[in-house]
């Protein structure tokens, strides 16, 4: 191999170790899970983000195809940060999975509800959680908080309550 081409082979390897070494879960640690009385949690996923694209074709009345591009902000100062969740009923029976028992907190301590309406993250392409209480099985899907965008690049917890304990999983 003539030098050139070595160095260049060489220059190449490194840019690729390089890359792929910044890909994967946040700070390494998911998916991460929780088990708290009949439900296990498991987050695969977290995405903090600015915003949300997407392109939507329409067929006008003439027959000519439109992409146009849409967008989903959070309030001024604010980031949505998404998470993806797979919730698994251990037993027969029991308590429901209820969503108001289930919220994230900062390093601050401040705590978060899950957004009320985050149905549009099915327009992004995202598979969404429903949004009433869980009964059986295996839920798998996405939900969105809306937080203080300073406040979502610190220390993320996502936290659940049943029958007085609290289950835990560090985000990042």
């Amino acid at each position: 191999m003539k030098p050139n081409k070595a160095i260049l082979v060489s220059l190449l390897g490194l840019f690729c170790a390089a890359f792929l070494s910044g890909c994967g879960a946040a700070g390494g640690k998911l998916p991460a899970s929780a088990t708290i009385g009949v439900w296990n949690l498991t987050v695969s996923n977290l995405l903090v983000t600015e915003n949300l694209l997407a392109e939507q074709s329409s067929v006008q009345y003439n027959g000519e195809a439109v992409q146009s591009k849409i967008q989903e902000t959070p309030d001024e100062g604010n980031v949505f940060v998404l998470v993806t969740l797979t919730i698994e009923k251990q037993q027969a029976g029991a308590a429901a999975f209820t969503w108001d028992q289930l919220w994230m907190q900062d390093a601050d301590g401040n705590k978060y509800a899950r957004m009320e309406n985050d149905s549009f993250l099915e327009t992004y392409g995202y598979m969404r959680q429903n949004s009433t209480d869980l009964t059986l099985g295996k839920n798998e899907g996405s939900i969105c908080f809306e937080l203080p965008k300073q406040q979502a690049s610190g220390k993320l917890t996502l936290c659940y309550d049943s029958d007085g304990a609290t289950a835990s999983i560090p985000l990042n």
